[in-house]
């Protein structure tokens, strides 16, 4: 896992001195490598990552160079550096953007990508400024970025996730799950392992809404300061101090529940 932190502040003034009426210059171009990994690590710093699954043996990338500058004229993309690193010992391809240290003439720099890859990869995605999303992973996600959404659909494995200013969209994902947002709701409906299966939601300033089969196993412990918490359509009472929370056990209480808000309302719904 990298640290995303470092960029954080460059990367925020770069969007803050360009205007919106700049024209962009793009440039795509492809890459292809035999499936022969366990895992696929992206870093980026200003752009989206998109993945999803094939049933190809094959990992194929299509990478979108891109700058603005303020003028509106054309920039030269060969200052952004796509470096991959194909790593035969831990059998790992790693994907990592570089843009310009310098910003002249305050162009702003990014690269899009868009990934497919055999379902049985674990994917670690990284970028600072831009949304991430993943469709069909069967062997575990991380995702991380600072500006941006994260959206996870038709997933198994473990899977974490954070992202600060963004919310987080998650669709019949099975498997634990664990992960939080700082500004922004979260939506999840999940399928835990029937035993011992863990899910873990936080967010700050946002609503959680989360819906699990009727079955699951799990101790659940639901808390939020400034909202209320819906348990299967029914609300619940603050108690002395004026806080929400529960703490309840389901079936057989193998597994593990925990969602917490700041401000934000809470709703869980067994399905």
């Amino acid at each position: 896992m990298k640290n995303l932190v470092v960029f954080k502040v460059a990367a925020l003034v770069l969007f803050a001195a360009l205007p919106l009426s700049a024209a962009k210059t793009e440039e795509t171009s492809n890459q292809s490598f035999d499936a022969a990994y366990q895992r696929i690590e992206v870093d980026n710093i200003n752009g989206w990552i998109k993945t999803s699954v094939s049933e190809s043996n094959e990992i194929s990338v299509t990478f979108n160079k891109w700058a603005q500058h303020p003028s509106g004229k054309k920039v030269d993309l060969d200052e952004i550096e796509i470096k991959v690193e194909e790593n035969a010992s831990d059998r790992t391809l790693d994907i990592t953007i570089k843009l310009p240290k310098e910003h002249r003439e305050s162009i702003c720099y990014g690269c899009d990508i868009e990934i497919t890859m055999p379902k049985n990869l674990y994917a670690d995605l990284n970028t600072v400024n831009g949304a991430i999303s993943a469709k069909g992973h069967q062997a575990g996600l991380n995702l991380e970025t600072l500006n941006g959404g994260i959206e996870i659909e038709e997933t198994s494995g473990e899977v974490e996730f954070t992202t600060i200013n963004g919310a987080v969209k998650i669709t019949d994902h099975s498997g634990n799950i664990m992960g939080a947002t700082t500004n922004g709701v979260i939506t999840a409906s999940l399928q835990t392992p029937e035993k011992a299966g863990v899910c873990k939601l936080e967010t700050v300033n946002g609503m959680l809404r989360v819906s699990v089969p009727e079955t699951v196993d799990a101790k659940l412990t639901v808390s939020t300061v400034h909202g209320a918490i819906i348990l299967d359509g029914k609300k619940v009472k603050a108690n002395v101090l004026g806080k929400h929370e529960v703490s309840e056990t389901l079936g057989d209480g193998s597994g593990t529940i925990e969602l917490s808000a700041v401000n934000g309302s809470i709703t869980l719904d067994r399905l």
